[in-house]
């Protein structure tokens, strides 16, 4: 027997196999690559949005009380030429430095003497760091407390500096 199809008749498609239910890499790979861009955004954007956030803490507010005074020597001849470098860190409360303050240094003698040594204010403004810096000389002897002040207010911290006569 001859059987004729017709004529525009469409042609069936096998019927597809269900999908295999067993297969659970595509859901693998996904869970896969979802941990690597999670993995990326806490390596990379978090700790750009924690610098930017802690840089922008940094630069508002400074605490008297965890500055510092240091000097470098503390005891140089009282020649004119010798030099004692002060250096003040303006610091907030959680210990980053303070910028774009004005810094001045306060002398007082120790043992009555009438003649301050000469400062040189190098940095009188603070950099990034809280930096203040300032060179002492003299041309008398003497030994002298230094502290600083920012606005009028003292900071809770000070240092001894001594300028020997030239024989000593």
């Amino acid at each position: 027997m001859n059987s004729v199809r017709p004529t525009g008749s469409p042609l069936k498609a096998k019927p597809s196999s269900p999908p295999n239910k067993n297969n659970k890499w595509p859901e693998i790979a996904l869970i896969i690559a979802g941990l690597i861009v999670l993995f990326a955004i806490a390596n990379y954007a978090v700790p750009r949005l924690l610098i930017t956030l802690t840089r922008a803490a940094r630069s508002r507010h400074y605490s008297p009380t965890n500055s510092y005074v240091f000097a470098a020597p503390i005891v140089a001849q009282a020649d004119g030429k010798q030099k004692i470098q002060v250096n003040v860190f303006l610091l907030g409360q959680k210990g980053y430095g303070v910028k774009n303050q004005n810094v001045r240094l306060i002398v007082q003698p120790l043992h009555g003497e009438q003649i301050l040594p000469q400062i040189k204010a190098v940095r009188p403004i603070t950099d990034e760091q809280g930096q203040a810096v300032f060179i002492l000389t003299a041309s008398k002897p003497g030994s002298f407390k230094i502290g600083a002040s920012v606005a009028g207010i003292p900071l809770g911290q000070s240092t001894r500096v001594i300028f020997r006569s030239a024989g000593r």
